[in-house]
């Protein structure tokens, strides 16, 4: 039996380790190409002040999240459209609508507080986002995420 020289190992060698890296490369562009590509990327402005978590005191606590946000006039209030909270992934998408008030009212920009109801939650970390919109017929929008850790 022959003995393979450190020489004759490189030539074996390397052409393997290109061909491989060349199939990993072109795996690759096979699954870049299937993929849609972000044309901007940006971080909403959040508006919101005072988050905090609130708990009601029962055999199992149940949760609300309370976030203050300002408003361009008073009379504004914030409805909860749904909340859905995904147990497996660990995720919870909050959808509102701001409503303006009824009628013409002085321009003071005001805090207005809303409550987001969490319910039970068991132990670990969640990723929330809150998508909100201004008028029933605009599709909601992201304007805010947060982690909670839950214990």
């Amino acid at each position: 039996m022959r003995r393979m020289t450190a020489l004759g190992m490189m030539f074996v060698l390397i052409p393997l380790i290109s061909y491989v890296m060349a199939q990993n490369n072109e795996s690759r562009n096979v699954e870049d190409s299937r993929k849609e590509a972000a044309t901007r990327v940006w971080i909403p402005e959040t508006g919101y002040q005072r988050i905090r978590v609130v708990a009601e005191e029962s055999k199992l606590p149940r949760f609300t999240l309370t976030l203050t946000r300002e408003m361009p006039t008073p009379g504004w209030t914030i409805r909860i459209d749904s909340v859905d909270l995904d147990r497996q992934n660990r995720r919870i998408t909050v959808k509102a609508t701001e409503v303006g008030p009824d009628g013409i009212t002085s321009q003071v920009i005001t805090p207005t507080e809303f409550q987001i109801p969490l319910g039970t939650v068991e132990p670990g970390s969640y990723f929330l986002e809150l998508w909100t919109r201004r008028a029933e017929e605009r599709p909601h929008q992201p304007t805010h995420a947060l982690i909670l850790i839950a214990a």
